[in-house]
């Protein structure tokens, strides 16, 4: 049986990488693609949603191409990918799979009016107790508050039950 590998995708704030490692747990290729991010206002930290998919894409290129050639493996055994991610970090979409803005990178600090409003209700023990979080502005939840409440484009194809959200992964 020809030696098994295992692509790890790490896409992180500052960019991707991708190591593949043998059956031992060695690496044996890995490569990088920076990652930007952006500050609109003091506070906020966006990314564009292409620009983390094509930092993934040519750190796994640019990782299985080394794979091929120094380590001398072929694409088909590599068995399994993992994938770590920004956590936090979100996408917007519609239906055609297009963002509706910028990802919001777990950094940002755009909805601490939100929570202080939700701490304030009262409304935290409740919270907490349905999804195991305090209420915080690391969380992506009050962030989409944010933008439903202040972007009309994003409120309306949201309204319109045609908005997708979910994080990097």
């Amino acid at each position: 049986m020809p030696e098994q590998y295992i692509l790890a995708i790490d896409q992180g704030t500052s960019g991707t990488k991708a190591i593949i490692f043998n059956s031992t747990g060695n690496p044996v290729a890995k490569a990088t693609a920076d990652l930007k991010s952006y500050f609109p206002q003091v506070g906020f930290v966006e990314q564009n949603p292409e620009e983390i998919y094509q930092s993934t894409l040519e750190s796994v290129n640019v990782c299985v191409k080394d794979f091929t050639e120094k380590a001398s493996g072929k694409p088909e055994q590599i068995v399994a990918c993992g994938i770590s991610n920004q956590r936090e970090t979100f996408v917007l979409w519609d239906e055609s799979g297009n963002p509706l803005s910028n990802a919001v990178v777990w950094q940002c600090k755009r909805s601490v009016g939100v929570c202080d409003r939700l701490k304030e209700s009262g409304i935290g023990d409740e919270i907490k107790a349905r999804t195991g979080l305090i209420i915080d502005p690391y969380f992506s939840g009050t962030k989409l508050i944010w933008l439903y409440e202040n972007d009309a484009q994003i409120k309306n194809v949201i309204d319109e039950g045609k908005a997708y959200f979910g994080t990097v992964d």
